[in-house]
């Protein structure tokens, strides 16, 4: 899943290009440390958590259906409805490279 997000390669590699000092397996240490915690940051920045947020998009497009059934079709109803399949095209294809 992250390997497919443009900014990947870009978190690894401002991670690995800290300046770090000592001997060679000192500064690969303290790299891969630098790169846990970023890439831990990253994550949870850009993809939060991948099942929650389908849910949450899932629970969106049944509460506008809900609106529909119970208020008829507005436009401002039509036009969420059409939006509804791009709320959950995003969350779906996270949860499925998941």
């Amino acid at each position: 899943m992250w390997s497919l997000h443009e900014d990947c390669i870009n978190v690894i590699r401002n991670s690995w290009n800290l300046p770090t000092f000592g001997n060679p397996l000192h500064i690969l240490s303290q790299n891969l440390k630098h790169l846990k915690n970023n890439l831990k940051d990253w994550n949870r920045n850009v993809f939060d958590n991948v099942h929650n947020l389908f849910s949450e998009a899932e629970q969106e497009v049944s509460a506008l259906q809900t609106q529909i059934d119970n208020l008829g079709l507005t436009d401002n109803l039509l036009n969420q409805r059409k939006l509804a399949p791009i709320k959950l095209d995003l969350p779906l294809a996270k949860q499925e490279a998941f």
